[in-house]
């Protein structure tokens, strides 16, 4: 059969159009089509749009969600930002035919060149919930989701970190406390029992209701004790070979290692600070490396010096070391702590020269001990009588003791013990204040003048 030229014709321009109606059949308009937008790169990282999520290309650019990217992302340009825990932000993204309902942003952000973290949500805007580094450059790219199709990324930004501290003062020492007793050396070990003796002292708390600026201050306390001397702590004497140290670079001290300050040999003290179930363990580290800087305790932070440090952390009555009595009681230390001694020395010494009749004919009786433990207890109830070697039924009539602990204190073992008179039943006795606490059995007695029962 034979056909005129002009049926062939019509019959190719309808198979023509059949098949152009075939490849459009597709929604033009829908919004997860692949779209035509280019694919990007993070600077640096060799990581591209069409390679980093569905396990392979959905299209030749890989975007399967027809949006455009978000827009006005901040911080950007190398910007440096004010604050450890910055906010990310950018404008949302716009469907190329309607914006669908639903869309999410997927955040990749990179330290430097290392991927740290990335997730998707709902809201156009993110702050760190975790510190990020002093100095270092931050990358970050955004783009739009929609169940599992996805939009191109935004044009990678990045942005600074803030401006690391001004490292400590490396130098000499001056100004606050005073150094106590003769300087002398002190091996890891004393160092480290002094340390572990004035934390459970001081009832400082390094676990996880902490913050890493208290537990330095009290770790800066700590070692200014083993450094410098002090009556109550370190009272033969401090080591001025031991220092503390950072990291170098701007970066914080440390809140657990001590260091031989010639040497740089270097011991990590405390074991899990900062988290629940922290422990003392002197664990030799090795020869610090030269980048990291070491120094002298600053002499402000030795407890009882002016400007000193607070070294108490958990416990709102308590200032500078020093018990403060609210209606004269303070309350119980946490489970596991011990309060401090307050430092009643000068107290009693003028109680020696106010009450001297009584002090002088002080020996068989409690006429003059009687008004120090009265006066003392006015301001601060946990103070009483001591039980000799142990027997409540036997006071001392020289010595006084202080309820460290919580509950009854009638009979209670957990105080410190002082020795309040020097020369007692000599010829010339005078008040003295010496801390003779764990020497001997003791023990909390009222001698029935007053309760002594938990506040």
């Amino acid at each position: 059969m034979q056909y005129s030229r002009q049926t062939l014709m019509t019959v190719g321009l309808a198979i023509a159009v059949a098949f152009g109606s075939a490849a459009c059949s597709g929604d033009k308009t829908s919004p997860t089509s692949p779209s035509s937008a280019s694919t990007s790169t993070v600077a640096g990282t060799g990581v591209s749009g069409t390679t980093a999520d569905n396990g392979g290309l959905a299209a030749a650019d890989g975007t399967t969600l027809k949006v455009t990217a978000p827009g006005n992302l901040q911080p950007n340009g190398r910007v440096r930002v004010d604050s450890r825990l910055p906010t990310l932000s950018w404008s949302a993204s716009s469907g190329l035919y309607a914006t669908p309902a639903g869309l999410t942003y997927e955040v990749e952000i990179y330290r430097e060149n290392v991927l740290v973290t990335t997730f998707t949500q709902a809201a156009t805007t993110y702050t760190f919930t975790t510190d990020i580094d002093y100095d270092i450059v931050y990358r970050w790219r955004v783009r739009a989701r929609l169940g599992s199709a996805f939009g191109p990324w935004a044009t990678t930004v990045d942005f600074l970190g803030p401006e690391p501290p001004p490292p400590p003062v490396v130098g000499p020492i001056g100004g606050g406390g005073q150094p106590y007793g003769p300087v002398r050396n002190i091996g890891i070990n004393e160092a480290f029992s002094i340390i572990v003796a004035f934390h459970n002292a001081t009832g400082a708390d390094l676990g996880r209701n902490s913050t890493r600026e208290s537990r330095v201050d009290f770790f800066f306390s700590a070692v200014a004790v083993v450094a410098y001397g002090h009556p109550q702590f370190n009272p033969s004497g401090g080591d001025r070979g031991w220092c503390v140290k950072d990291a170098g670079g701007g970066r914080p001290p440390s809140d657990d290692v001590i260091v031989r300050c010639g040497s740089r040999e270097s011991w990590d003290l405390i074991g899990g600070a900062g988290a629940a179930g922290y422990s003392f363990h002197p664990d030799y580290i090795g020869v610090l490396p030269g980048g990291q800087n070491v120094y002298s305790p600053p002499l402000s932070y030795l407890p009882g010096s002016t400007g000193g440090a607070a070294i108490i952390t958990g416990l709102p009555q308590l200032v500078d070391g020093t018990p403060v009595a609210v209606n004269g009681k303070i309350p119980d230390p946490p489970s596991g702590r011990r309060l401090p001694l307050p430092n009643m020395e000068a107290a009693v010494i003028g109680m020696g020269a106010e009450f001297a009749t009584e002090l002088r004919n002080s020996c068989g009786n409690f006429n003059w001990l009687d008004k120090v433990v009265d006066r003392l207890r006015q301001g601060d109830d946990r103070w009483g009588y001591n039980c000799k070697a142990g027997n409540c039924s036997n006071p001392a009539q020289d010595e006084i003791v202080y309820h460290w602990g919580s509950g009854t204190r009638e009979g209670s073992k957990d105080v410190y013990t002082i020795d309040v008179i020097t020369s007692h039943c000599g010829a010339v006795p005078s008040a003295g204040w010496r801390d003779f606490t764990g020497t001997e059995n003791a023990g909390f007695t009222s001698r029935g003048r007053f309760t002594a029962i938990k506040p």
